[in-house]
């Protein structure tokens, strides 16, 4: 008995109206199989996944390509064409290979597949592929519109201190303040300006914990349960840097167009240009504070998942450098503590970081090994994609051909009969440029980073490079790092390390 896989896909709810539910598709894809005799190894289904992701991209997708590609199934069962894909090219390459893996394909619709050139096949997948690119352009240029002649677009939440305000058909036409939350973005931007009795002008983290200790909820928190109200001071300073609550919100078309929509404002111009100043204030006394550098910034992360970072010590006329996790600091207080990780001393672990980097480039046979190590690597993980190209060109191959002997055709054709062909040739180069695009996209994805060619230049540096490895200055130091594309992780006082040719993580032994 023929083992199947039936593919279920929905993107929006309102297909269910269609007929295209999960549940029909699934109970449809089982009675064909039930009445051809198929055994139903697999249910593979995408829940709100666009008919855009490429069939073997998709969770559910994947699970079945590879027991198709493994010969563990070899009968593929889908409600319609655009469940399987609504890329035309895809559609393509996908039946392409299928076929060519012997396996059965069979659409609800349509019934057996035989050919990628089924001609119903090709017009439902340019259906499918031209309806999708339409809604699309349809739905931009409606936002576009609806943003130039002065109304908001409905672009996820709304900012904080407002809601949608809607017209009688229901449709978003601008904000409308939320009286509580406009009393918060009022306080944080006089805060931040001038302070209150108690002191200020208060920084973006003072803020911060002043409305987590007073339990006022925080944007991303307001409307879950039993929220810990935990304000961060990256939440503070987009507020403050946003034009929004002087009346004017941004809308971005698709077209690098920058729409100004008036909407309520919260703040008169004068306090909002006040907390620009000391923004601009703030960030040059930082930099001039910055009295030590820290080798790991930006790269180093806890085991909880946070970033860590720098903070000196002076104890006994003595400057001591440690990294911390934001967690253990930030939030001491606020909430529940979930995270344990000790401080680690930024000297030991600098140069930890830095001696297997200097051992590396100071062993060139076992750096060159490492190369040719990541280099299979990279080739192995760009092998499906490899394979796609190669259907693709030959797509594109049968392609001209036909196009050759439609060339032909037409030359003695008249009538009906030309300009049968004439549309024919207008889908086929259509076919033939969309396969084109295809080609273009899938072979920048497919450039290697580690040619052999690279890997001889990366052994020529590192040979240069080692007269000066033992006196590197702090830049220097970060260069090469940022060369490897390095990354710490502390967990559990163990300290790991990954660079762009080491992807398991390897660790690292402190003093």
């Amino acid at each position: 008995m023929k083992r199947a896989v039936v593919v279920a896909r929905v993107s929006t709810d309102d297909q269910a109206k269609d007929g295209f539910s999960l549940a029909a598709q699934v109970e449809a894809g089982r009675k064909y199989a039930e009445a051809h005799g198929f055994d139903v190894v697999l249910v593979a289904i995408d829940d709100g996944v666009s008919g855009a992701v490429p069939f073997r991209d998709r969770p559910a997708g994947a699970r079945a390509w590879a027991m198709l590609h493994t010969g563990e199934a070899n009968v593929l069962i889908v409600q319609n064409v655009d469940r399987l894909s609504r890329d035309i090219v895809d559609l393509l390459v996908t039946v392409r290979e299928l076929l060519r893996l012997k396996v059965e394909l069979h659409c609800l619709d349509l019934g057996r597949v035989e050919s990628e050139y089924d001609i119903m096949l090709v017009i439902r997948g340019w259906q499918g592929s031209d309806e999708r690119a339409k809604i699309r352009e349809r739905s931009i240029r409606g936002k576009n519109q609806k943003a130039r002649e002065g109304m908001v677009v409905a672009v996820g939440k709304p900012p904080y201190g407002y809601t949608y305000l809607r017209d009688e058909r229901g449709r978003v036409v601008n904000f409308e303040i939320v009286t509580e939350q406009a009393a918060v973005v009022h306080l944080i931007f006089q805060l931040y300006t001038t302070g209150d009795d108690e002191g200020g002008p208060y920084s973006l983290y003072e803020i911060a914990k002043r409305l987590s200790l007073a339990g006022i909820p925080a944007p991303s928190n307001e409307n879950r349960k039993n929220s810990r109200h935990i304000w961060n001071a990256n939440c503070i300073g987009r507020i403050l840097k946003s034009t929004t609550y002087v009346g004017e919100w941004q809308y971005n078309a698709c077209d690098s167009e920058q729409i100004v929509v008036k909407v309520p404002a919260l703040v008169e111009l004068s306090v909002w240009e006040a907390a620009q100043a000391q923004r601009g204030c703030n960030q040059r006394k930082a930099k001039r504070n910055a009295k030590h550098d820290y080798l790991l910034t930006g790269i180093i992360t806890c085991g909880c998942g946070r970033a860590m970072a720098g903070t000196t010590r002076y104890t006994d006329r003595k400057v001591n450098r440690y990294y911390f996790c934001n967690t253990n600091v930030r939030l001491a207080g606020l909430q529940e503590r979930n995270c344990f990780e000790p401080h680690i001393r930024a000297d030991e672990l600098e140069a930890a970081v830095w001696d297997y980097f200097v051992t590396l480039l100071k062993e060139p046979e076992s750096f060159e090994a490492k190369l040719r190590e990541a280099q299979q690597l990279e080739m192995e993980t760009q092998s499906p994609r490899r394979e796609e190209l190669a259907s693709v060109i030959a797509l594109i191959d049968e392609a001209a051909a036909e196009a050759e002997r439609l060339g032909e055709a037409l030359t003695k054709a008249k009538g009906i009969v030309a300009r049968t062909l004439e549309d024919k040739m207008i889908q086929l180069n259509a076919r033939y440029e969309a396969l084109e695009a295809r080609r273009a996209e899938l072979e920048v994805g497919l450039q290697r980073r580690l040619t052999d060619e690279a890997i001889a230049t990366t052994l020529n540096f590192a040979q240069d490079a080692i007269l000066g490895l033992d006196f590197a200055d702090h830049a220097t130091k970060r260069r090469v790092l940022d060369l490897f594309d390095a990354r710490v992780k502390v967990k559990d006082k163990r300290v790991f390390l990954t660079y762009s040719i080491q992807t398991t993580p390897i660790e690292l032994h402190t003093s």
